[in-house]
């Protein structure tokens, strides 16, 4: 593994320390592992974005695609819960993505198996504004899809994601 230049990853934690809760901070030193800090930072972020569940009622005008054969739907991720948790089992980090998503800059749709909930890709879009500032328009193609991990999705799956794009990127957002 390739090590970081000398006190990148002494400052990394003591920056990282300020922004932690006190009960972290005596945990993390010079000699705190980066995997320990990530942790951290993300147990952080999560508490941050978790609080009241926020539905972003300007997706409500995007429809969810069809179910497919294999049982599969494309749905718009219309709370910060639903991007936390889709997130969470995707192992990504989609729930950095909330807030543009609140602030109407950025939609999130989830493949997900509706037989077992589980989401299996995700996709997103920005948003752009259009003619005055109170309306925005999706994007013609996928900022990005992936699948667990951030994986490359399959043919398969990006097949649908591009198959459902023109149903969500003609519509605007309010």
């Amino acid at each position: 593994t390739k090590s970081l230049p000398k006190g990148v990853l002494q400052t990394l934690v003591q920056n990282a320390a300020a922004e932690l809760p006190r009960r972290w901070s005596a945990e993390l030193t010079a000699g705190t592992k980066p995997i320990t800090l990530l942790r951290r930072v993300r147990e952080l972020q999560t508490a941050r974005l978790t609080g009241p569940e926020v539905h972003f009622t300007h997706l409500d005008s995007l429809a969810d695609g069809p179910i497919n054969a294999c049982g599969e739907q494309l749905q718009v991720l219309r709370s910060n819960y639903a991007i936390i948790e889709t997130a969470k089992r995707l192992r990504n980090c989609a729930a950095s993505f909330a807030t543009r998503v609140e602030d109407k800059e950025y939609v999130l749709v989830s493949m997900v198996d509706t037989k077992t909930g589980a989401p299996k890709a995700l996709g997103g879009v920005n948003v752009s504004r259009a003619g005055n500032d109170s309306q925005r328009v999706v994007s013609d193609f996928w900022d990005q899809v992936v699948e667990h991990s951030n994986t490359k999705p399959s043919p398969a799956t990006q097949t649908a994601f591009d198959a459902y794009l023109p149903s969500i990127c003609s519509n605007v957002i309010k």
